[in-house]
């Protein structure tokens, strides 16, 4: 070939081509809702219309509970009326322990996104989570914790990244948010990394999993999202 040839870009094929659409496909992203439930089920029905009545880009809904008579005969007589909400009674341990369940459906569930909640919230706004995980991925952030807002008492130094989203920077083994109390934040994650989260942790109900998320001081330093204002109120 001529030198001239050689000179020439085209004649070189490209290495390494930013993904110029990275996050188009976030953009009608759904999320699945991981509801953990702390006791028992007698307000479930009316927290499960709460939910999907206030919620954009909702998949599917996985409730565990646990494994009683009284919360199996709730479940029974509630299921009709939620088609999208799959009911997952676990024991203290064994085959069907709250962590195997929730791995379970972690490597079955069908969205790439997870908001996981206890039934201590109530959606006082509407929630578009399409939006929250296009942030998300565009950020490259941790989590998105939607019960946490600037308003929060104790809330730490954070920058606005647009008019409805913040964010701040967690150091390691640390949480900045003081004033959360265990089983009030909701938050949305990427599965995989939530995954990897629990198989790493020991419990055998919901407290004990909210106490060992709070406490891991596993998590390198990090970059944490939330929201301007307050779209989610604890129930208690």
């Amino acid at each position: 070939s001529s030198s001239r040839e050689i000179r020439k870009k085209s004649c070189y094929t490209a290495l390494f081509q930013p993904k110029k659409y990275r996050l188009q496909v976030y953009r009608n992203a759904h999320t699945d809702l991981f509801l953990l439930c702390r006791y028992n089920l007698n307000t479930i029905h009316e927290m499960l219309n709460n939910i999907q009545t206030s919620s954009i880009g909702l998949g599917t809904i996985y409730l565990f509970f646990h494994n009683t008579e009284e919360n199996k005969k709730i479940c029974r007589f509630i299921k009709k009326d939620f088609p999208n909400v799959i009911f997952l009674p676990y024991d203290k341990d064994g085959g069907k322990s709250l962590k195997n369940r929730l791995l379970d459906c972690l490597t079955t569930c069908k969205n790439e996104h997870i908001c996981l909640a206890t039934d201590n919230c109530s959606f006082i706004k509407m929630l578009d989570f399409p939006y929250y995980i296009f942030w998300l991925e565009k950020t490259y952030a941790h989590r998105f914790y939607l019960n946490r807002h600037t308003l929060s008492q104790g809330a730490p130094k954070f920058i606005h990244l647009s008019d409805e989203i913040c964010a701040w920077k967690n150091p390691i083994g640390a949480d900045k948010s003081k004033s959360t109390v265990l089983g009030e934040d909701v938050f949305i994650c990427r599965k995989v990394n939530l995954y990897q989260e629990i198989k790493n942790l020991n419990f055998g109900n919901t407290y004990g999993l909210l106490k060992e998320m709070q406490l891991s001081l596993l998590l390198p330093t990090r970059v944490e999202l939330f929201l301007k204002n307050e779209h989610i109120k604890p129930i208690a």
